[in-house]
């Protein structure tokens, strides 16, 4: 399995042909041609899984919801690609931001990219 593919249909919700749809670990399993419990290992071994999301700089929420959007938008595919591309390597680079101590609950979801100078 390529790790790129499998971010992009899990956990962005785009098919090949980068057309949405949601994705649960049994669709994305039966896609792959493989079973959940080998998909979730997959998904551990390369970061994806939701224990080190909870722990890296990337808010996987407003990367899915971003995809909706270009998918609600019609964005032409290639836009899509690109989108996918670069949140994928944006994740990449936050796997080196693993910090244990850093939790979910660390992540101000009403000002996820921290814009409000108010709130702090």
């Amino acid at each position: 399995m390529d790790p790129f593919r499998v971010f992009v249909f899990y956990h962005l919700g785009f098919d090949e042909h980068y057309q949405y749809k949601f994705r649960n670990i049994h669709d994305t399993a039966r896609a792959f041609r493989t079973t959940p419990e080998a998909l979730n290992e997959f998904l551990t071994r390369h970061g994806m899984d939701p224990t080190t999301f909870r722990h890296i700089d990337f808010n996987l929420a407003v990367a899915h919801a971003d995809a909706q959007i270009l998918d609600l938008d019609a964005r032409p595919l290639d836009e899509r690609e690109r989108f996918a591309r670069r949140k994928y390597e944006e994740f990449r680079a936050a796997l080196k931001t693993y910090r244990k101590d850093r939790t979910f609950e660390d992540i101000d979801y009403d000002d996820p990219l921290g814009l409000d100078k108010r709130r702090r």
